[in-house]
């Protein structure tokens, strides 16, 4: 707990330093959505503060990369657009899920984002990952 606690401290003490800095957006919103899911069934108030947190490091990363986003690489969109789906549906929330997963079908055709996208849209239950999708 000790270690949950400093290494939750260490994201958010990232983000206080420099709150406009990619590299640390970047890096919490993703760490707290997977640590959230896992914690879900154990904790589930702390697992919806920490995914509404990550959604707002995603929502700040797709209004950042908004100018360059037609140029950005498939797999850079996806992640952004499918954090933002999986971390609605993590809160019970298809209805907000739904534009991004639409997104990810739209902009990314023939990719692996838009066959999970498709996936979750049709069943947002489905256990289909909706990021790491090629890059791990």
């Amino acid at each position: 707990m000790r270690l949950q606690a400093e290494g939750l401290a260490d994201l958010e003490r990232g983000v206080a330093l420099e709150p406009n800095s990619p590299g640390t957006r970047a890096l919490r919103g993703p760490v707290l959505m997977i640590y959230a899911a896992g914690l879900r069934p154990h904790d589930r108030a702390l697992a919806d503060r920490l995914t509404t947190t990550g959604i707002g490091d995603f929502e700040f990363m797709v209004a950042r990369e908004h100018p360059r986003w037609p140029g950005l690489a498939a797999h850079d969109r996806g992640e952004l657009l499918g954090g933002l789906a999986a971390g609605w549906l993590q809160l019970d929330e298809p209805v907000k899920a739904a534009p991004y997963l639409e997104r990810m079908i739209a902009e990314l055709p023939n990719t692996p984002y838009a066959k999970a996208a498709a996936e979750r849209r049709a069943d947002p239950r489905s256990k289909a990952a909706l990021t790491c999708l090629g890059c791990h």
